[in-house]
């Protein structure tokens, strides 16, 4: 996402594209009723800094909190 950013992308598109765009992209649901909810927890907003993304506090995957350290 950094390279895409430094590419010129703006951050919430580089993220995007990570993100929601791709789940879209590949026919996968979003966010919505029944749909699958991995997801990750950050102490800073990734779209002022992308480099928040290396240093997620929690990972929940399949429902299952995943151990960050």
């Amino acid at each position: 996402m950094r390279h895409l950013a430094s590419g010129g992308l703006p951050p919430d598109v580089a993220l995007g594209a990570a993100c929601w765009t791709a789940r879209a992209f590949l026919g996968l649901p979003g966010l919505e009723d029944g749909a699958p909810a991995d997801f990750l927890v950050y102490d800073h907003d990734p779209l002022a800094d992308l480099n928040v993304l290396d240093r997620p506090m929690r990972i929940v995957f399949n429902g299952e909190p995943i151990p960050t350290s």
